[in-house]
């Protein structure tokens, strides 16, 4: 398959980032856990994810910010959200904020992750963090000092912090931005569910503080008339047995939900307890690609992306209205995109279908041509096949032993291999 030539390409047809904020009115429901092992399959994808540490009054995710390779040291040293809006709040418009640019902002006050050599993942997968700031004896009184709720009060808040979600939207660097907020209603989690997300996924135990605690939220999110474009409500963490007892808290949770929400709330979603999450930090999906845990963080991450919009059906259907008005590059773009989303191999399948009574409307461009040279070899493996080795798509081999039997031999022009590789 080829390879982008671009690392930095965008995927999503030029959108901003969409922010994505996970919240939990109580601790210990494993929103942080659920939210790294998201963000990290959807990187895994191909896509350049950011994730930041909004729990700035007890970081989790900041702990797992390395460079390549990095020392405790570096680790330490590393600046993040605080130090970033404190400088902001200090030197106004000579702050990185506003006098750097939006690229370089986003590249000092995050750093990389490293996905694991073992984690399965495309060659474009990026996964940065931004932690709460630096991790030294110093934090707490930076936190104190940056003092979100006075920033409010004083009517600064609300344009710092929409200055800094343009800036990190503007700098072009990320696909999908995760968004790890402070519990219960603190001006944290104000900032993250209200002024920052974009989409909300809520996190919820099933004993009666959480779900109370939980309904009061979603009461007062609807009562500020919220402009979410999505929300999702996740159950965790679900023992795995009690099935009696489960399904009628799962009941009775769910009616007090829509009682606050004013409308549906699924509840579905649901992450099973698991021992070793109260043992380890690393994302599970690291450590194990399968299992009742794997599987359902991959359903989280299918129902996250369906909420902004990013499914395989979605991005399918606008590559074909755009191949109907002859805009082959976004065409493309749109193809590149479900191909990343899918999880089976004949997503292409609708489009195969679909191609062979519209190829005659793409001969004025190249790659229109090139749709009408495998046409002329009759056999739509052919399309799945320049359709598999024009998107790039990991993990997925076209089955091309009965598209070479039955393609005509090809000029004996290729380039020798090089023997090194």
């Amino acid at each position: 398959m080829t390879q982008p030539t671009d690392d930095h390409e965008l995927i999503s047809l030029g959108r901003p980032a969409p922010f994505i904020t996970f919240y939990s009115f109580k601790g210990g429901v494993g929103r942080s856990m659920a939210l790294i092992n998201v963000a990290s399959i959807v990187a895994a994808r191909g896509f350049r994810v950011l994730v930041i540490d909004m729990d700035l009054e007890a970081p989790g995710i900041s702990f797992l910010a390395r460079r390549h390779g990095g020392s405790p040291e570096v680790e330490v040293a590393q600046p993040g959200f605080v130090d970033g809006l404190l400088d902001a709040r200090q030197r106004g418009a000579e702050s990185d904020l506003f006098a750097l640019s939006a690229a370089e902002f986003v590249e000092r006050y995050s750093t990389r992750f490293d996905l694991p050599e073992g984690f399965d993942q495309h060659p474009r997968s990026e996964l940065h963090i931004m932690p709460a700031g630096r991790l030294d004896p110093g934090y707490a009184e930076r936190f104190e000092q940056l003092d979100l709720a006075g920033l409010y009060r004083e009517g600064l808040g609300l344009g710092l912090v929409a200055e800094f979600k343009a800036a990190v939207q503007g700098s072009e660097r990320f696909d999908y931005v995760f968004v790890d907020s402070r519990t219960g209603f603190s001006e944290e989690s104000g900032v993250c569910t209200r002024d920052l997300a974009d989409h909300l996924i809520v996190l919820s135990g099933l004993n009666r503080q959480n779900v109370q605690g939980t309904a009061r939220f979603l009461a007062a999110l609807r009562a500020a008339g919220s402009e979410l474009s999505g929300l999702e409500v996740v159950l965790s963490p679900i023992p795995n047995s009690e099935d009696a007892l489960v399904d009628a808290r799962v009941e009775k949770a769910t009616a007090i939900f829509e009682e606050a929400w004013g409308a549906t709330v699924p509840t579905d979603l649901q992450i099973p307890y698991h021992p070793q999450l109260a043992l380890t930090e690393e994302p599970h999906v690291f450590r194990r690609q399968r299992g009742y845990l794997y599987d359902a963080y991959r359903r989280l991450e299918k129902r996250v992306l369906a909420l902004i919009g990013d499914t395989v059906d979605g991005w399918r259907e606008r590559s074909s209205r755009a191949l109907q008005a002859n805009r082959l590059a976004d065409a493309e773009a749109a193809l590149r995109m479900a191909g990343m989303l899918a999880d089976e191999p004949g997503w292409s399948d609708p489009l195969v279908m679909w191609l062979p009574g519209h190829l005659e409307d793409l001969v004025t461009e190249p790659m229109g041509e090139r749709f009408l040279e495998h046409m002329h070899r009759g056999a739509s493996q052919h399309i799945r096949t320049l359709l598999d080795d024009w998107l790039f798509i990991p993990g997925q081999k076209p089955d091309v032993q009965q598209a070479a039997a039955e393609a005509p031999p090809e000029p004996d022009t290729a380039p020798e291999p090089d023997p090194k590789t």
